[in-house]
């Protein structure tokens, strides 16, 4: 501290800063704000003494840290909004195609239901391969 703060004091007329301090029982650090500043003789311009002000911030450390704190538990929880959010698209993108599928897949089963009637039995007319590919494998099974 010597080796730079009273050279820095001398040379530019004061310096201020954040400190911390030892409690002399417990030895807990003390948080400081410390200024410290150049006293000089108004005849002569020279510098005579220094003087110097502390400040504990010791309150003013806490309340930053439990803004920190907040701050990170903001964070998370947006974090956290953000997945649930993408989860929660995903899942209606999920049911979206899966309606439109299953949808497909049921106009296909009514038009054969349908037409079934008006044409012979060996035909398939109206639906995609996929499920006139499994009429062809039913009528090798015999069903």
């Amino acid at each position: 501290m010597n080796a730079v703060l009273w050279p820095t004091v001398l040379e530019k007329g004061s310096w201020s800063g954040e400190m911390r301090l030892r409690h002399f029982k417990t030895g807990d650090p003390i948080p400081i704000f410390y200024s410290a500043f150049r006293i000089d003789d108004p005849k002569t311009g020279r510098p005579v003494n220094v003087g110097n002000v502390c400040s504990d911030i010791t309150d003013r450390k806490r309340a930053e840290e439990k803004l920190r704190a907040s701050e990170q538990r903001l964070l998370n929880a947006q974090m956290e909004l953000a997945h649930v959010t993408r989860v929660t698209t995903l899942g209606e993108l999920t049911a979206s195609i899966a309606h439109e599928v299953n949808q497909r897949s049921r106009r296909c089963r009514q038009r054969r239901g349908l037409s079934a009637l008006a044409r012979p039995p060996n035909s398939r007319h109206g639906c995609s391969a996929p499920l006139g590919g499994m009429d062809h494998r039913r009528r090798q099974s015999g069903d």
